[in-house]
């Protein structure tokens, strides 16, 4: 398929899945911090035990690989769909359950078992398989839905906490779900025809332990890994990191609407750069280029100075790896893997990152309730973001082992595990 018709047959499919995205598990990974104080207010329970993220990815993470093989058997759309109604389901019992401790925890155990369904990994999948040529770019498109919705959504809900309950804030998010994720997802998403056959025939055939074989998996994982530590901290605590140093939660909230612009310009520009220049290379300097932002915060939180104007440019700097690593999830599982085994690949990748993630925004936490500062979890985040960097430029420069009996069944339907683009 060449590059015009590529975008004449897969457009609905990106904006549906961008819109679809951004409405789901990912608005709320984006605006959860701006709850924190508001449930800390009224139940008077820890910023610890507020920080619910960490529990929601952690049961996500396990259910993806789950997920991803009922994707890889039936396709994408119905899966994204029923993921869509559940988390409305679970947005619904918080805002009308009475909350106690076990019913909180139970809600957001539900929130994690459809969160898995609802993320990234169905959308992307049905946008790669409508694209070769500029699949980066398709892929970046489909994903910055969530970082724009996020960057409309938080001056909204700011508002509605500062006004309202923090229910009426979980109100709003189910409404985005209910009336722009659904309909987008059930009128414009639609997978590849002559990949859905694929999954039928292959996706049996490639399972998890010749994915786990793959040398390139496991660099993947461990550059993921080290990132996914400051970005499930900065997700989550970027309000409550700048409310604790005299910004208003208003001004806060524009800060980390300007977190998530930057994830949608991170997406965009990766998903264009992927396409033509060396992929290890632009992964790596997206992922370096938020030590600079460390530094910028940093600095605002030692200093008695804290304009909104330096909380954005850290912000900004921080949003650029965020957005920029699901992209290089979704592209490099797509690019050293076959197509009929994508979701299955994304899962295992993504579960990796949704665990270590969610340990980061725990240990925000817990370094905050024990030193009462972020200064600790923002250094060892320069280290994070440095170690990743550096470890995903050796990509393509892995040694390949002699070829097993499994490894060559993977090679048969069109994975080049050597950094070449896989013909889907």
């Amino acid at each position: 398929m060449e590059t015009p018709s590529e975008w004449r047959a897969g457009w609905r499919t990106v904006l549906g899945g961008s819109v679809a995205m951004g409405t789901s598990y990912g608005l709320l990974i984006m605006t959860s911090g701006l709850f924190i104080e508001p449930m800390q207010r009224e139940l008077g329970w820890s910023r610890t035990t507020l920080t619910l993220l960490p529990i929601i990815s952690v049961i996500s993470a396990f259910m993806l690989p789950v997920f991803g093989c009922v994707i890889d058997r039936i396709g994408a759309r119905s899966v994204g769909i029923g993921g869509l109604i559940g988390l409305a389901s679970g947005y619904c019992a918080l805002i009308l359950l009475p909350l106690n401790l076990a019913i909180l925890y139970a809600i957001v155990t539900f929130i994690g078992l459809v969160a898995a369904a609802s993320g990234p990994m169905p959308w992307t999948r049905g946008v790669a398989g409508w694209f070769k040529a500029h699949r980066g770019m398709a892929l970046g498109l489909s994903l910055c839905g969530t970082s724009i919705i996020s960057a409309l959504m938080m001056p909204i809900l700011a508002a509605i906490l500062v006004g309202h309950n923090w229910r009426w804030g979980y109100a709003a998010l189910m409404g985005a779900v209910v009336m722009a994720g659904l309909p987008a997802a059930l009128l414009l998403f639609r997978e590849r025809p002559a990949n859905m056959e694929q999954p039928v025939d292959g996706a049996r055939k490639v399972g998890f332990l010749e994915i786990l074989k793959v040398p390139q998996f496991w660099l993947l994982s461990g550059c993921f890994a080290f990132v996914s530590v400051p970005i499930g901290g900065f997700v989550v605590h970027m309000v409550p990191i700048l409310t604790s140093k005299g910004l208003s939660t208003t001004d806060a909230a524009a800060a980390a609407s300007g977190f998530s612009l930057a994830i949608a310009f991170g997406r965009i520009v990766g998903g264009f750069l992927l396409d033509r220049i060396w992929p290890p290379l632009v992964a790596a300097t997206c992922f370096l280029l938020p030590i600079v932002g460390t530094v910028v915060i940093g600095a605002m939180i030692d200093s008695t100075h804290n304009g909104l104007m330096i909380a954005l440019t850290a912000a900004i700097l921080l949003g650029f790896a965020q957005g920029a690593e699901v992209d290089f999830i979704a592209f490099f599982a797509a690019r050293y893997f076959p197509y009929a085994a994508y979701a299955r690949t994304y899962g295992l990748l993504s579960m990796t990152t949704y665990i270590v993630s969610a340990g980061g925004a725990l240990g925000f936490s817990m370094i905050y309730d024990r030193n009462g500062d972020y200064g600790l979890a923002i250094e060892i985040s320069a280290i994070c973001y440095l170690l990743g960097g550096l470890l995903i430029l050796g990509l393509d420069h892995i040694p390949v082992s002699p070829p097993s009996r499994a490894r060559q069944s993977v090679r048969s339907r069109g994975a080049k595990f050597a950094g070449q683009r896989i013909s889907n």
